[in-house]
């Protein structure tokens, strides 16, 4: 996976968070309006897929997360060592002075 790749997955699963905040809302009205046992039943089977669904997608978000990390730490460390790399020394930067 590219951190592209990543960053679109991560930004998914935040999606898919918001989606599943404006679901569990619906289902607090849900709640409130059951009035039947079969109702009450289908709300309460909807409330156990939603938590799932939502504890797989914070599961996702953390994993989308730390790949991000490591692409953005590789980065960094690249970057860091190719400044090294390309840096005069300090002695051969006042020889250039000079």
């Amino acid at each position: 996976m590219t951190e592209d790749e990543a960053k679109k997955a991560l930004e998914a699963a935040r999606a898919k968070s918001d989606e599943l905040k404006k679901r569990e809302a619906k289902l607090e009205q849900d709640i409130a309006a059951a009035s039947t046992d079969e109702e009450n039943a289908a709300v309460e089977e909807a409330i156990d897929q939603l938590e799932t669904e939502k504890a797989e997608n914070e599961a996702e978000i953390q994993k989308q997360s730390e790949q991000v990390e490591q692409f953005e730490k590789k980065l960094q460390e690249t970057e860091e060592k190719s400044n090294a790399a390309t840096a005069p020394a300090e002695g051969e930067e006042r020889a250039a002075r000079k």
